[in-house]
């Protein structure tokens, strides 16, 4: 259990990510950009 807090920054940077990414997400959708771009960004964060 101790072991499990000591990996716990890694899932805080993690989950900021991914909260990041789902703003990112939602703002694109709002301002309507294209779904195309959309793709391409995230290819772009997979190959990352």
């Amino acid at each position: 259990m101790v072991n499990s807090d000591q990996s716990s920054p890694s899932s805080l940077t993690s989950s900021l990510f991914w909260i990041a990414y789902f703003f990112i997400f939602l703002d694109a959708i709002k301002s309507k950009a294209t779904w195309i771009s959309i793709i391409m960004y995230s290819c772009g964060c997979i190959v990352i």
